[in-house]
């Protein structure tokens, strides 16, 4: 049995990977930044915690490191990832290790520009992009197109750019925007994990067939070798060490264009998980340098179909 810090146990991806990781006997203790988080009833012991942009942050992730004996940490929400990463030597001082990549890849990442410059550069199949700022020429533009900020997730402020009219209205949010060509197609997450060279171990597509908030409700796993090897590659690409959420889009004439990566767990790493590739057990498996066996990197094909599950905090 190890001690695991899991972030984030108010939101699918966190909550996900305590879960598992409690049902293979881990103690698991959470924390979330907000009071009554869904989580806080799963794991062994947890703690709100302060925003993760607020400076005290990592302080306060250390301390409760220290108090709880804790020896893995696993990140789970984007805000925190740059944090963790630049920090990593302070946890690995006290005895914790994170199995997350480096400032320079988080940042290709989480800036969707970017992220589509290092991939676009390195020839892989991604949605093509534009600063809106700078380098868009109206005049030859095809409608309709996406809009969405440079950085951010779970679906906030995107909108559908129908013709110039929409631009304009984009041109008064001061957030960053990008644009992003819209494609017709089913929408596919695909979770990957790498060792610590950054090393594709397994890519494990599924299809998202009914998206509510940005959250996928009904899904389904799929052997489809022509995005194993595309998300293998994008991943590789951008250097990438330990789990990820890698979104594309499967185009009616079955082209693949990437358009995002959460370089973390995902929210739906339950599918995966079910399907036979257990990524948090195996994220501390590559931690602990152990060897992975070519089966525990094998799937099923899996459909998933998600409810609400209530949760309750008594007040005194």
């Amino acid at each position: 049995m190890s001690r695991i810090l899991v972030t984030g146990v108010g939101a699918a991806a966190g909550i996900a990977a305590a879960k598992y990781l409690l049902k293979n006997k881990h103690y698991v203790y959470g924390v979330n930044c907000l009071e009554y988080s869904a989580g806080f009833n799963m794991v062994d012991d947890y703690s709100v915690v302060p925003y993760a942009i607020d400076k005290s942050y990592i302080t306060e992730l250390i301390n409760i490191c220290k108090k709880n004996n804790i020896e893995y940490l696993i990140p789970t929400v984007d805000e925190e990832l740059p944090k963790i990463s630049e920090n990593r030597d302070k946890f690995e001082q006290i005895g914790v290790r994170v199995l997350i990549s480096s400032p320079s890849t988080i940042e290709s990442c989480l800036d969707k520009y970017k992220f589509y410059e290092s991939l676009y550069d390195a020839s892989v199949k991604v949605a093509k992009a534009w600063k809106f700022d700078s380098d868009i020429e109206l005049e030859n533009i095809k409608y309709p197109l996406i809009a969405k900020p440079r950085t951010g997730r779970g679906g906030r402020g995107i909108y559908i750019i129908n013709s110039n009219y929409d631009l304009k209205y984009i041109e008064g949010i001061e957030k960053k925007y990008i644009l992003q060509e819209y494609i017709e197609g089913i929408e596919y997450s695909v979770d990957t994990l790498s060792d610590l060279k950054g090393n594709c171990l397994v890519a494990v597509p599924r299809s998202r067939l009914e998206i509510k908030g940005g959250v996928c409700w009904k899904g389904k796993i799929e052997k489809n070798v022509l995005i194993v090897d595309e998300a293998k590659k994008a991943v590789e690409k951008l250097g990438i060490v330990g789990p990820a959420c890698l979104q594309l889009i499967l185009g009616k004439d079955n082209s693949i264009n990437i358009f995002e990566v959460n370089p973390r767990i995902g929210g739906t790493v339950s599918l995966s998980i079910n399907a036979g590739v257990d990524i948090p057990e195996l994220s501390l498996r590559i931690l602990n340098k152990e060897h992975i066996n070519e089966d525990e990197l094998k799937y099923k094909e899996l459909f998933i179909s998600r409810y609400f599950e209530e949760t309750f905090f008594y007040v005194n």
